[in-house]
């Protein structure tokens, strides 16, 4: 099966395998330093998986967020640059769609609520 609606031609089950990979990134020291390293790279491959409208791959880019959210308030990114504006653009372009599952719903908006809460100045 594919994802419909903007994740053109790669399959959901490809889509859902890509996201969780690097949402696992997180649970070791090691990846996820290198994860938020390359969080503005990974986050602009991703970002077409906002359109695949299957529950499974919007739970998985919820959280993905999240744990990049956490990482830039945590300090592990810089919270001025790249990562911080893709994360809070990564965000709103997930938010402004009609998400079909609510935990997905509720995860963009816990890591767009963690970016905002710590906004630094100017951005």
């Amino acid at each position: 099966a594919r994802g419909g609606g903007g994740g053109g031609a790669v399959p959901m089950p490809t889509w859902l395998m890509s996201l969780r990979f690097f949402v696992n990134c997180f649970r070791q020291g090691a990846m996820r330093a290198k994860a938020a390293e390359k969080c503005s790279a990974v986050l602009a491959a991703c970002s077409a998986a906002g359109g695949v409208r299957n529950a499974n791959v919007e739970v998985a880019y919820g959280t993905l967020l999240m744990n990049y959210s956490v990482s830039i308030r945590e300090g592990g990114l810089a919270k001025v640059g790249d990562a911080y504006v893709n994360a809070v653009s990564s965000c709103t372009q997930l938010m402004s769609q009609p998400l079909t599952d609510a935990t997905a719903r509720y995860r963009v908006v816990c890591a767009a609520g963690t970016l905002v809460s710590d906004c630094p100045e100017g951005v």
